[in-house]
């Protein structure tokens, strides 16, 4: 595949599977295939599996039709998108999210505390989501010179020496 990057997760059409059976009845091998730019070996390979498992491969016997085809090289069927491991605790992280809690302290008490079984990533994207539909603005006039003045949170900066 000289000059030619491999695509990942490409879908592939009848066609293609099509052709790559007919050159591996000819004897090619997976390899020869990944060379002929057609598709990588593994993919090569995994065809292979399929088309000796169904008896494509035997010469005497006619090319199998689309429908067949369709059948052996279906794709398969993606997971629709799940509710988060995280979402039966959603008032609870929603509130220790509101009092400055981070997300590993989260996640640290859901397990401690309710037998949390899902990932810290799985917190981490709740409380991302969280911030995207309830962005926390925090302002202190404490930390300011003026009181008239709101600043976020920050101090101003004292200059020593100059």
């Amino acid at each position: 595949m000289k000059g030619r990057k491999p695509v990942a997760n490409r879908r592939f059409e009848m066609f293609e599977y099509r052709q790559v059976i007919t050159r591996m009845r000819l004897g090619d091998t997976d390899r020869a295939i990944a060379r002929a730019g057609l598709m990588g070996r593994r993919k090569a390979h995994a065809i292979r599996r399929v088309a000796e498992a169904a008896g494509w491969l035997d010469p005497s016997t006619p090319l199998p039709d689309n429908a067949e085809l369709a059948c052996g090289f279906g794709r398969r069927a993606v997971k629709a998108s799940s509710i988060s491991l995280a979402e039966p605790f959603r008032d609870q992280i929603t509130q220790w999210w509101k009092e400055g809690l981070q997300g590993t302290t989260i996640h640290a008490a859901l397990v401690r505390r309710h037998d949390f079984r899902g990932s810290y990533s799985s917190v981490r994207r709740f409380v991302q989501n969280l911030e995207a539909t309830h962005p926390r603005v925090l302002f202190s006039t404490l930390l300011c010179k003026s009181p008239a003045v709101v600043c976020c949170g920050h101090s101003p900066v004292k200059r020593v020496g100059g």
